[in-house]
């Protein structure tokens, strides 16, 4: 039977148009079944190409079911092997005849911009497939896409595809249920990112980058779209900077945002996305390299990153704590613990402090909780968190979480350990810190410590902008 389906194909498109709702889902199954019957067999190519004319005049079908089926059988069609080669020479034709790839972009652009919500998802899954297949011809036209790409992130009005739209998806485009994930985040949002880092790796003209320059300006165009729209930030941030770790190297983009945010103006929003960047650096397991490599700065370029990640983490004391308690540089953040004696405490530092008092009990610090038996040498953490204790108001759950941590320290020396052997052991650790090549060495804790102040001060300027008194102009 699925020999004469080339015959048979136009006809049963007629009959999907029918108005009858049952005879409409009868045909529908019966499309489904051909479909999968010829997944599994062994179909001549000149059979695919006959098919593959018959569904781009179906396209073009006023009615959504017919416009539908005929997409959906196409994008199949690019997932089987054999018929790739086929159907890519028709590909123009699937919206007009003799179509070049400009009219294209024009075409797929109108209908991300005002499509409806299953129009606007096939249209940028062929946008992510021309980038696959055609990525050197689309280069010239990623500054047309940008815009409407960027539209779709921060589209309030869009919303999840139907079911049908979903379940007949390819697999390539399927996305699991997450329930993390924001109520507004669509399927929409997840193929617009994947473009983002298909565009990201296309043409790289330097080879030693990972990426090339339409990377940092997406970087730079996503902080200008958070910082104007602090709904997005809020309903979708978070997520769509952990869906980018995992499209593209977490490094590079923690690397870029922190960049991007050393010289923001907005020290407010500077702060907000430093607590945002922070949280998503110490929950998720798609940060579980880089937490690796931060704890551990074992080479030059980990205490670059860390350099790089302090001055931005800056713009919040609390993150900034928390990754040096991550680095495990106790002595600086038992300093910057110290300095909080001039901050101005409030229920917002408050709560900050008591997220990561719980971000402390979980396993990924479990090498902090243990380094507190080794009391000798890590004086420093004790008291940092010993300053962070004085911080909390003494009823919080965190007070008492963190007073009964602190309980389990060994509050003891061992007898049988004399002070003059204490005292040669610190000579002898002092003097291997020395020889060894320790990264940290290089890492001027005292010249980050005037920049923590400074940026500081900036936020102490701009909170008194912000309050500053302005009379109307009757007086009032």
């Amino acid at each position: 039977m699925v020999q004469y389906l080339p015959e048979i194909m136009d006809g049963l498109f007629h009959i999907l148009g029918d108005p009858n709702p049952e005879i409409r889902k009868s045909c529908e199954i019966l499309f489904s079944e051909f479909l999968t019957i010829l997944k599994s067999s062994q179909v001549q190519p000149d059979m695919f190409e006959d098919m593959t004319r018959i569904l781009i005049q179906n396209c073009q079908s006023s009615d959504e079911l017919i416009q539908y089926t005929a997409l959906h059988w196409l994008r199949e069609f690019l997932n089987m092997p054999k018929c790739h080669q086929v159907l890519l020479p028709h590909s123009a034709g699937l919206f007009l005849p003799d179509l070049t790839i400009t009219k294209m972009v024009e075409v797929l652009k109108t209908q991300i911009q005002s499509g409806a919500s299953p129009s606007r998802i096939i249209a940028l899954g062929w946008v992510h497939h021309l980038f696959e297949c055609l990525q050197d011809q689309m280069v010239a036209h990623i500054d047309v896409l940008f815009p409407t790409l960027f539209r779709v992130l921060s589209d309030p009005t869009d919303e999840p595809p139907a079911p049908l739209i979903t379940a007949n998806l390819p697999l390539s485009l399927r996305k699991k249920p997450n329930k993390q994930q924001h109520q507004h985040t669509t399927e929409a949002v997840l193929l617009v990112l994947q473009v983002f880092a298909l565009i990201s790796t296309s043409n790289r003209t330097n080879t030693d980058r990972n990426y090339n320059d339409y990377f940092t300006k997406f970087i730079i165009v996503l902080m200008d779209l958070f910082r104007t729209d602090r709904g997005l930030l809020e309903a979708r941030g978070s997520f769509i900077i952990r869906q980018l770790c995992m499209l593209l190297s977490p490094e590079d983009i923690y690397k870029t945002l922190s960049e991007t945010l050393a010289n923001e103006p907005d020290t407010n929003f500077a702060a907000i996305m430093v607590k945002i960047l922070s949280s998503i650096l110490l929950t998720s397991t798609e940060l579980h390299d880089l937490r690796v490599k931060l704890k551990n700065l074992q080479t030059t370029e980990s205490a670059g990153l860390f350099v790089c990640l302090y001055k931005t983490w800056c713009h919040n004391p609390i993150a900034l704590v928390a990754l040096c308690f991550l680095s495990q540089n106790y002595d600086h953040a038992c300093k910057l613990v110290q300095l909080f004696a001039d901050i101005e405490v409030t229920v917002d530092f408050l709560i900050e402090i008591d997220k990561l008092v719980q971000l402390l009990e979980s396993p990924i610090f479990t090498y902090l909780r243990l380094a507190l038996l080794d009391v000798e040498n890590n004086q420093t953490l004790i008291r940092a968190l010993c300053g962070l204790l004085m911080l909390l108001p003494g009823k919080t759950d965190a007070f008492h979480v963190l007073r009964r941590r602190l309980e389990c320290v060994p509050n003891f020396i061992d007898k049988f350990t004399s002070v003059d052997k204490r005292v040669a052991n610190l000579s002898m650790n002092a003097k291997v810190n020395e020889t060894t090549n320790d990264p940290r060495k290089n890492i001027n804790f005292d010249e980050l410590q005037q920049y923590y102040l400074a940026i500081q001060n900036k936020h102490v300027d701009s909170k008194k902008q912000r309050y500053r008194y302005t009379p109307t102009s009757d007086g009032l």
